[in-house]
């Protein structure tokens, strides 16, 4: 559209076009920051490729009607408009119920489920914690939701360095009762509508976070294959959930070390098949999804989701 816009109905050049779309300031920060703003974003993909088009055919058609102008300002507002009428932003305080360590670092944050809270296994929400001497990082951090859609608790679980953040240093400091504000429910990390189809879920670390949200929820019988790895036996979690999950046809294995082919061949025969789903820290999931590729699995066979470590 902005090509066809400035090459016959302004009658510039293409370079001169192309110049103007992949070197402007004006553009770049309108499009690679203020539109993917995560406060103002849909929650799910498909939405948010709704935006992006209306945005752009918006931002192109360079329309002006008096002091009307389609200026990146006005499309923009006109696009987080029909965000909030099609797909109304959740906020809530949720209160802080319980602090647990389940290993040497890795811990877990309960809190009271409000009304109205909904999500869909597998996605994440955003949590605020306002504290002193907070570090460059700030005071909002996402996490994905560990519990159930149909539990009556909110979980968090993350894994805590040596230098963590401030924010996860303040968060295992909570006291119960407390109120944390949470928002922006959302993520596409979840499970097929077509029930049927096999499933491979590798989970390095504390990217086991959503299955377990996934298995928890699981109320009839599914192929699924979780391959959990770690380098510390110890950091193995939820253990107990996940052996039960085998009741509802979860099958878990737990390597210690790294996944390498050999093993992933002699853990699922029919690999090939399987719908493959991969997160854990983004360094792990591009070597597992570079595997994958050399063994012969299309990328649109994969799901990824990853763990930024802060």
């Amino acid at each position: 559209m902005l090509i066809l816009t400035g090459t016959v109905l302004q009658g510039l050049s293409l370079v001169s076009v192309l110049r103007e779309a992949t070197l402007s300031w004006p553009i770049i920060f309108f499009g690679s920051v203020m539109l993917t703003e995560p406060a103002t974003l849909p929650p799910t993909r498909y939405y948010r490729l709704i935006l992006a088009v209306i945005v752009g055919l918006l931002f192109t058609s360079q329309l002006h009607a008096g002091r009307l102008a389609t200026t990146p300002q006005a499309v923009l507002l006109v696009g987080n408009i029909l965000t909030v009428l099609a797909v109304p932003a959740y906020g809530a305080l949720l209160k802080l119920r319980e602090v647990r360590r389940l290993s040497p670092e890795i811990y877990e944050v309960s809190f009271e489920r409000p009304l109205g809270f909904h999500f869909t296994a597998g996605q994440y929400a955003e949590l605020t914690i306002p504290h002193i001497h907070a570090d460059s990082r700030g005071n909002r951090r996402t996490f994905s939701l560990a519990s159930s859609p149909t539990s009556k608790e909110i979980q968090f679980t993350f894994r805590v360095a040596e230098k963590g953040s401030s924010f996860k240093a303040g968060l295992i400091r909570l006291q119960p009762g407390r109120l944390l504000r949470v928002s922006h429910v959302a993520g596409d990390f979840t499970l097929p509508k077509d029930a049927s189809k096999p499933l491979l879920f590798i989970a390095g670390g504390i990217g086991v976070t959503p299955f377990h949200s996934m298995v928890t929820s699981l109320t009839s019988t599914h192929d699924i294959v979780l391959l959990y790895v770690a380098s510390d036996p110890q950091n193995f979690v939820y253990k107990d959930d996940f052996d039960q999950a085998s009741d509802h046809g979860v099958r878990t294995s737990y390597i210690e070390g790294r996944l390498t082919p050999e093993i992933l061949r002699s853990q699922v025969s029919d690999l090939g098949q399987r719908l493959v789903y991969i997160s854990g820290p983004d360094g792990m999931v591009r070597s597992y999804k570079r595997m994958l590729d050399e063994m012969g699995i299309s990328r649109l066979a994969i799901k990824s989701d990853y763990f930024s470590g802060y």
